[in-house]
């Protein structure tokens, strides 16, 4: 599935125009549905995964950006720091950037993205905690 560039007028090839935000919420719904059915992922993790992406791309519509080729390496460090500044658990962070480095894998083997935005993403550094002991 590769999505139809956009010729200079603004409209895709055959007529037509394209919705704001529709190109990058399509792409996260099929990613969805890849995950569902070929990497068989829990549940809770398909839903973690999805919410983690839908709002990414609702944080970048709000920088007028809809599109999966918006994604860059910059980009996705501002968004990251912005998860860190509303004080998301460094879990959760992590879990983000799993959700997005899948989602990049995913749209470089569709052909939609020619490079990994990812790549210049360092780790969530998580704290490293004691095992509990059993009484």
């Amino acid at each position: 599935m590769k999505l139809r560039e956009t010729p200079e007028g603004g409209s895709p090839p055959g007529g037509g125009t394209i919705s704001k935000g529709v190109g990058l919420q399509k792409e996260i719904r099929a990613f969805r549905d890849y995950l569902e059915v070929e990497a068989g992922l829990s549940p809770h993790t398909l839903r973690a995964y999805t919410k983690d992406l839908e709002n990414l791309a609702a944080w970048m519509e709000e920088r007028d950006l809809h599109r999966p080729g918006d994604l860059s390496g910059a980009l996705l460090q501002a968004w990251v720091l912005h998860l860190r500044q509303e004080g998301k658990a460094p879990r959760s962070v992590a879990r983000a950037l799993s959700a997005l480095r899948s989602f990049a894998r995913f749209l470089l083997g569709e052909g939609i993205l020619e490079k990994d935005p990812t790549l210049s993403l360092g780790g969530a550094h998580l704290p490293l905690s004691l095992p509990r002991t059993l009484s």
